[in-house]
């Protein structure tokens, strides 16, 4: 979806269609956002790894708020001039929330390897390796397959924002040489 949205950012030419689109981005993120941040909530991790949850839903709460304040000020100058709005202020803070923005992505990416860690099953093998997943190999195919519908279209080598960079760490961390819960130990 991100990408899609950069895209249609990207093509739009005038400043209303760059509003408008603005508008329409940052009220499909927060959507997103909401039903992760409801599927995160039913969710608990046991130590040491208790807390990222919890830290994911707060990152992605302040994304939302922060595309809430991008929604409005968009918003203000698409409905045209009125007074008493100091429209040099708002195109002032509007750089502001995107690098904040950027920050807030950046802790999500920054808690990658922790997600796989998550998946990791910590009992050691025959020689003394971790080398299982908790994930059955079905359950391991379905999530690559949700990774790369997220990654189509990306190229391996280049620029990403961070949610693509972290589903590429996510991708390459999933197809290293670990066995899934349904195979055998040694």
């Amino acid at each position: 979806m991100m990408v899609s949205l950069q895209k249609e950012l990207s093509e739009a030419k005038t400043p209303n269609e760059q509003f408008s689109t603005g508008i329409y981005a940052s009220k499909s993120i927060q959507l997103e956002l909401r039903s992760q941040i409801a599927m995160l909530k039913s969710m608990r991790l046991d130590s040491p790894y208790e807390t990222l949850i919890p830290d994911l839903v707060g990152f992605y709460q302040h994304e939302v708020e922060l595309h809430q304040s991008l929604l409005e000020i968009s918003s203000k100058f698409l409905a045209g001039p009125k007074p008493g709005i100091d429209y040099s202020a708002l195109a002032v803070k509007m750089p502001q929330l995107r690098a904040e923005l950027e920050t807030t992505q950046e802790g999500v990416f920054e808690a990658t390897p922790l997600v796989f860690m998550t998946l990791l099953d910590m009992k050691p093998d025959s020689q003394n390796h971790v080398s299982h997943l908790i994930i059955t190999k079905q359950e391991r195919s379905d999530l690559l397959s949700s990774l790369d519908i997220i990654l189509k279209d990306q190229p391996e080598h280049g620029d990403h924002d961070y949610y693509v960079s972290s589903a590429m760490v996510l991708r390459a961390a999933l197809l290293k040489e670990y066995k899934c819960a349904d195979e055998t130990w040694q």
